[in-house]
């Protein structure tokens, strides 16, 4: 089954609290900036919520959750000729460092980009 863009759908599963902000999530606050997460369940690498009947979405395709936007504390992307420079280095900011270094790395490969 497809579902059209901007459809509104009910999940199955109850809204939790964040208790470890360096886990992987997609997640949500309300009003007053608590921050929930609805769990989801990850099939061949992606994450999918559960939309019950046996029915699962992308999690990185739903925007939001309770009228307030989905955001992501943790991205993988893959590494494009476009993003090196002629050393075939790739310019990395260190938080811990405040600085920014070179870095190698290969064409294509996954990084993962997270918050401090």
């Amino acid at each position: 089954m497809l579902l059209k863009q901007k459809k509104t759908i009910k999940v199955t599963r109850k809204i939790s609290p964040i208790t470890d902000p360096k886990t992987k999530h997609y997640s949500f606050h309300d009003d007053v900036w608590n921050w929930f997460y609805l769990p989801y369940k990850t099939i061949n690498g992606q994450e999918y919520y559960s939309i019950g009947h046996g029915g699962y979405i992308k999690a990185v395709n739903v925007n939001t959750v309770n009228k307030q936007e989905l955001l992501t504390n943790q991205v993988t992307i893959k590494l494009t000729k476009k993003m090196f420079d002629k050393k075939n280095m790739i310019n990395i900011y260190d938080a811990t460092s405040d600085q920014t270094k070179p870095k190698h790395f290969k064409l294509g490969q996954k990084v993962i980009l997270m918050p401090k």
